[in-house]
């Protein structure tokens, strides 16, 4: 067999091609924390099943690869190093194209600009496919029980055996294998909702912060890479402690987010804090828990000490039915409350003075500060 270096075939050009190409889209275009809304540009790529799916296989069998490395690539080339037949990858060609993410020029493809800056984002796209198709698969088979009778639609779906706290109490391989699977998820979302949190709210006056349900410690090691002071406490349940710690561990500023594992609302959590933070927390939890979940964080904090909520709002459906992404957040469209309810059991609480933020992000969202 002759060295690869050696073979100018057409057809081992473009193989060497393909295997020389780096995985770490980053390389691509580096995601810039200046431009914390830039995420949101890959929702316009998953709006429908069919774009979701031409998409996610474009990646997953090399094709998006083989364009970034070769642009204006010929379809017959494209065709032998995805290992799909000529008709099939026109195929799959055109329905990327007509989604935007490649263009055609008689018989030679390339990414669209727009798309092409979407790459940074490719495992928040990938997760975003990866779980809809779950979540689809449980409301084609159950949707009457979704709208109607939700606790047993909880009951008989499969995604609700994959969301499922009581896995999270008791360490063993399953039950860390399975809160880490859909923690890979909430990760990758906070990754990106943190800079927004950060754009809309100034974190440097704190030096301590307690972020309660504060998941594999994402938003807290968001915070942490920007603010070189601060020290990051990440309340939740043993599992997703264990999950947490193993995520940040190779990060620098691992040795200033500890993890305390237990029940929040009644074990003890050493210490006092200038800010208490809840996302994408307290939406899981009724209102009397929520009620108790901010009156703690009143007793945790210091004189002059913060609550930041960070919520999504309701869904508005009367602007269109959601798109194919979006799935999974509506499957907990009963849970998102208006920012009301929160103002009120802050003031409620104690807190002296309260401010609302509301803004749209894929959905609405909002941040809530009471300042004790």
């Amino acid at each position: 067999m002759p060295r690869l270096g050696h073979d100018k075939s057409e057809e081992n050009v473009a193989e060497r091609k393909w295997h020389l190409i780096s995985m770490d889209t980053n390389t691509v275009n580096p995601i810039s924390s200046t431009a914390p809304y830039d995420y949101l540009r890959i929702e316009r790529y998953l709006t429908t099943f069919v774009d979701a799916q031409a998409l996610k296989l474009g990646l997953a069998n090399g094709l998006i690869e083989y364009i970034v490395a070769d642009p204006g690539a010929e379809l017959e080339t494209i065709a032998r190093v995805t290992g799909t037949d000529v008709e099939g990858s026109l195929l799959l060609l055109r329905l990327l194209a007509a989604n935007g993410v490649v263009a055609r020029s008689h018989n030679r493809f390339s990414l669209t600009p727009h798309f092409a800056a979407s790459l940074p984002y490719r495992e928040l796209i990938e997760l975003k496919i990866e779980y809809a198709d779950m979540v689809m698969a449980d409301l084609k088979e159950h949707f009457g029980l979704y709208v109607g009778r939700f606790d047993l639609f909880m009951r008989d779906s499969r995604t609700f055996d994959l969301f499922t706290y009581q896995r999270c109490y008791t360490m063993s391989e399953e039950n860390y294998a399975i809160t880490s699977s859909w923690m890979r998820f909430t990760t990758a979302v906070t990754k990106f909702e943190a800079l927004v949190c950060m754009e809309r709210h100034d974190f440097s006056g704190y030096k301590t912060l307690l972020d309660i349900g504060g998941n594999s410690g994402e938003f807290a090691l968001q915070l942490c890479k920007r603010q070189p002071h601060m020290y990051a406490n990440v309340f939740d349940l043993p599992v997703v402690c264990a999950v947490g710690e193993k995520h940040v561990q190779d990060h620098p500023e691992a040795d200033r987010i500890r993890f305390i594992s237990g029940d929040a609302l009644v074990d003890p959590i050493p210490g006092t804090f200038d800010a208490v933070s809840f996302k994408s927390f307290l939406h899981d939890w009724p209102e009397e828990a929520v009620a108790d979940y901010i009156a703690r964080a009143y007793e945790l904090l210091t004189d002059n000490g913060t609550c930041i909520i960070f919520e999504r709002g309701p869904l508005d459906l009367e602007k269109g039915t959601p798109s194919y992404a979006m799935i999974p957040v509506m499957l907990f469209h009963r849970n998102f409350r208006t920012p009301d309810f929160y103002l009120a059991t802050l003031k409620k609480v104690g807190f002296r003075h309260t401010s609302l933020q509301e803004f749209d992000l894929e959905t609405p969202f909002y941040i809530i500060i009471g300042q004790k």
